[in-house]
């Protein structure tokens, strides 16, 4: 009986161990879930023309986190009287519905606001600032921010 007691105590912790196994599994799925959410942010730096100024120094970073997009851009107007100025706020991404060639998508800052702003992201990664409209402007490649 001693060698039945054996063989029952053997199978009985390979069971406890299989349970606490399967257990732990479970366990571990819903705190990956539960985990923190990946930021996403993305830069594009460079200097736009300006009319009246050496140019506009421009660094646009576009974030997004659980579904919020929020967005920073800070501009430097590069001349004797420098002038710096930071903006913040909320932006979208929409595709356009009759795109030039090489646009594949609009980045709408402050959406349905008076200050709205857009960009298009170009194939090659970079953005063009657009005009009110939301047309390409005269020197396109001038008006463009590469990625960082």
């Amino acid at each position: 009986m001693a060698g039945m007691d054996r063989v029952r105590t053997i199978a009985l912790l390979c069971l406890l161990a299989l349970g606490a196994t399967a257990c732990g599994r479970e366990a571990a799925a819903p705190m990956a879930a539960a985990g923190p959410a990946e930021r996403n942010v993305r830069v594009w730096q460079g200097v736009l023309p300006c009319s009246d100024c050496r140019g506009i120094e421009t660094r646009l970073s576009l974030s997004s986190d659980s579904g919020r997009r929020d967005y920073v851009l800070s501009e430097s107007y590069l001349g004797p009287q420098r002038a710096d100025f930071d903006q913040a706020g909320v932006w979208r991404e929409t595709v356009p519905p009759s795109s030039p060639a090489g646009v594949r998508t609009l980045i709408v800052l402050d959406p349905g606001e008076a200050r709205e702003r857009r960009f298009a992201l170009i194939e090659d990664g970079s953005l063009e600032l657009l005009d009110a409209d939301g047309s390409r402007l005269a020197d396109g490649f001038a008006y463009r921010l590469p990625r960082r």
